[in-house]
């Protein structure tokens, strides 16, 4: 279970939903772990994720002076391939990780004309960068892995809660059984 990432605040009723369905996994027999020193640096995973995602969307834009060097860029890759390693070594332990999809819920569509930098979310109450919540689906992205969505629960005012459940590289039958099994405990 990898219910926090220091880039990236959870709102507690995402966190309790984790809870909850943690306390149904466990009732079905399955063993919940809440961390494990082979999951592989966040921080350092999102920067490398950023660094890796920033050059693919600046493709076909003019040039800019704060674009990486060839030898930055591959160096970002070569991170990919040292965390793409250190996930491979988690999975030979773990069948799935399970982590939000977001640290909020559903929110409105923002105004076009709010630039991306000014873009926020209310997590517990606060206002916080709609940018830094690309850590969570960069979790699983930047060591291409598969992952399944999956229905966990709901807030107090009814919207959905959901749960990335992150797999093993090709192992997307496995997120997908799990998902599965998620469904049957949580209906």
């Amino acid at each position: 279970m990898l219910p926090s990432h220091p880039l990236a605040p959870v709102d507690a009723e995402i966190h309790a939903a984790l809870e909850t369905l943690a306390t149904a996994l466990e009732s079905a027999g399955v063993s919940v772990v809440w961390s494990s020193p082979l999951l592989p640096d966040l921080a350092a995973s999102h920067r490398t994720y950023l660094a890796i995602l920033l050059t693919a969307l600046s493709r076909g834009a003019p040039p800019s002076p704060n674009g990486l060097s060839a030898q930055a860029y591959l160096d970002a890759l070569d991170g990919q391939a040292a965390i793409r390693r250190q996930w491979a070594a988690l999975f030979e332990d773990f069948d799935v990780v399970i982590a939000p999809v977001l640290g909020a819920v559903a929110f409105p569509h923002f105004d076009p004309g709010i630039d991306w930098p000014d873009r926020k979310l209310t997590i517990n109450g606060a206002p916080e960068s709609f940018g830094d919540q690309l850590a969570w689906p960069g979790v699983a992205t930047l060591a291409n892995l598969p992952v399944t969505a999956t229905p966990i629960g709901k807030t107090r005012e009814g919207l959905p809660i959901g749960a990335q459940l992150i797999g093993p590289y090709l192992g997307d039958r496995t997120t997908l059984a799990f998902a599965r099994m998620i469904g049957e405990l949580t209906a």
